[in-house]
């Protein structure tokens, strides 16, 4: 996991990063994390859905959608 994201996005945000930056970050790392990918696909479809539309309000896709 990069330094960057143990400042988790709003962290990142407030850190001075884009909202796509910070979520490219994520999900970069997330990709290189099989361990992390396996556990964001047990989550519960309501978590998946809140999360879907926190991102959302950034215009932004899960970003592990598609790993």
């Amino acid at each position: 996991m990069s330094g960057e994201r143990e400042l988790g996005f709003a962290g990142m945000i407030a850190a001075g990063m884009t909202p796509e930056a910070a979520w490219q970050s994520i999900r970069d790392d997330v990709a290189a994390d099989r361990g992390a990918l396996a556990l964001l696909h047990l989550l519960d479809e309501q978590a998946v859905e809140q999360s879907r539309r926190d991102w959302a309000r950034y215009g932004l896709p899960l970003p592990w959608e598609g790993l």
